[in-house]
């Protein structure tokens, strides 16, 4: 059998699937034992791929140029290579990159703007937008996936350099008492130690709600 995937080891090489890859980290973060059933060793370097409602997914690591990097052994890449035949992972998903999110789970999700930067809460909620968003991140963060999308990086910025715009984050987790969003780049590397608990991995940091509305235009959530 297959070893757990380690969310901690994905590392996007390029720019092109952050999309899908964001997606996967939340569902290794979460659900590592369900993407391992995903997927069985045929052999010879085969892999068969069989993501929820769908046809399985006979594909070998190499199929895709990505450089993608995982382990114990290539999930991220065989991923890749199986979401590979459902679509084109370099085409631009301005709106719609919640579609890692469905291939991955088998379910809808659901999608937030924020493009004016007033927030991610629909209109009847203007009042009371940055706690509706904090209520949306105590109920679904951490149990269901949820991809950030950036801002165009011109005419809205994040709040902090060393966030990339155009980019998508995975949310892995918020704890609400001490308004920490628990985000991670699927590239990996290493955020400012300030921003670091001491048991996040390569990648992972966290900002508050604020920030995180502030510096994101886009929210998908996996629907129940």
């Amino acid at each position: 059998m297959l070893d757990l995937p380690d969310y901690r080891t994905l590392r996007q090489a390029n720019w092109d699937d952050c999309w899908f890859l964001s997606a996967l980290v939340g569902m290794a973060h979460q659900r590592p034992q369900q993407l391992r059933d995903y997927v069985e060793l045929l052999g010879d370097g085969v892999y068969r791929v069989t993501f929820p409602d769908c046809e399985p997914q006979d594909v070998r690591p190499d199929e895709v140029a990505s450089g993608t990097d995982s382990g114990p052994w290539p999930w991220a890449r065989v991923c890749e290579a199986a979401a590979g035949r459902f679509g084109n992972l370099s085409a631009p998903r301005v709106f719609t990159y919640g579609f890692g999110i469905g291939l991955l789970t088998g379910r809808s999700r659901t999608g937030y703007l924020n493009v004016t930067g007033m927030g991610f809460a629909p209109v009847y909620r203007a009042w009371s937008r940055r706690a509706w968003f904090q209520d949306l991140l105590e109920e679904q963060a951490g149990r269901r996936l949820m991809v950030l999308g950036g801002t165009d990086g011109r005419f809205r910025k994040p709040v902090h350099g060393w966030i990339s715009p155009q980019h998508c984050y995975a949310v892995l987790g918020y704890d609400r008492g001490a308004d920490r969003v628990h985000v991670r780049d699927p590239r990996g590397g290493d955020p400012p130690a300030e921003r670091r608990d001491a048991h996040y991995g390569p990648g992972e940091f966290w900002l508050s709600a604020a920030e995180t509305e502030d510096s994101f235009c886009g929210l998908s959530v996996e629907a129940d």
